[in-house]
């Protein structure tokens, strides 16, 4: 009688473990884009380099610039990669210089989801930033104020 009750407690345990470890992958799943966001825009503001893996270089838009345009042009992988830290670095000091603070985006929450993209938005002293990631591709191609 005890090994029953041993080996149902076992699967009890088993099966509660698969379930939960089913629940957080789907909610890591779900929010995979906004932390993609999230992170991207705090490297960004931080002048954190590595916030360059999360961005889809050749296909870059931000506030205006066609940064892809700008990027590809370069032939020359080390000319690629002084750009990147460039625009990190330029992004950041932008943002500093209109003494912006990260804490003030709010309501970070997915503004459209097509069979194309994803699109994150984010609220900002009373504007809206939105990140475009394309379907499949966890890389941004797309940060511009909603207008």
């Amino acid at each position: 009688m005890k090994n029953k009750n041993q080996e149902a407690s076992f699967l009890k345990g088993i099966i509660l473990f698969l379930v939960v470890i089913g629940i957080l992958f789907l909610f890591k799943a779900k929010h995979n884009e906004l932390d993609t966001s999230r992170a991207a825009l705090a490297g960004l503001i931080q002048a954190n380099s590595s916030v360059a893996s999360l961005l889809n270089w050749d296909k870059l838009k931000a506030v205006g610039v066609d940064v892809g345009a700008e990027y590809s042009a370069f032939k020359i992988d080390k000319d690629k990669v002084n750009y990147k830290k460039y625009f990190i670095r330029g992004f950041s000091a932008g943002f500093k210089e209109v003494k912006g603070d990260y804490k003030e985006f709010t309501n970070w929450r997915f503004y459209e989801k097509t069979a194309q993209k994803t699109v994150v938005a984010a609220d900002y002293r009373g504007k809206i930033l939105l990140f475009s990631l394309p379907k499949n591709e966890k890389k941004i191609t797309d940060i511009q104020w909603k207008e």
